[in-house]
């Protein structure tokens, strides 16, 4: 037997959102780039400035998702504050629902979602409950 598909989804972008949304955010269907030394310390900058003490990481699967991630956790515990969860999902999952409750669920001061805006939105609008958020590249969210 052979399983034939319809679609092509690239793999930063995800089927569930819909493409009238992606068309407004163009950058959004781009690969995660690598993120920098620089921005590294503006997010702990901020995460810091907002008394942030415990912190929950959610990333995609893409090599620069992963390793943003990665940094950001040696980073945090290196200043004595306290991962409680790192998540990962699929660009393409049926359902970020899982990923969501996961990093909700250890009740963190704060999230970091690093991945494509498009792969982030629908985590986001997940833990906001808002399903208009607005995808941006990297950003601290209080829980």
């Amino acid at each position: 037997m052979t399983m034939t598909t319809t679609h092509a989804w690239p793999a930063a972008v995800s089927p569930r959102v819909p493409e009238p949304t992606l068309a407004r955010y163009p950058a959004a269907s781009q690969p995660p780039q690598p993120h920098t030394a620089a921005e590294l310390d503006r997010l702990i900058q901020m995460l810091r400035a907002s008394r942030a003490e415990t912190i929950a990481i959610g990333h995609g699967r893409h090599t620069a998702s992963a390793g943003a991630a990665d940094a950001l956790a040696a980073a945090w515990t290196a200043g004595a504050g306290q991962v409680l969860a790192v998540v990962d999902w699929a660009a393409a999952a049926a359902s970020w629902l899982r990923p969501a409750q996961r990093l909700a669920g250890s009740q963190p001061d704060a999230w970091i979602l690093a991945d494509a805006p498009a792969g982030c939105a629908q985590l986001a609008s997940r833990l906001t409950g808002q399903p208009g958020w607005t995808p941006g590249r990297t950003s601290a969210s209080p829980a």
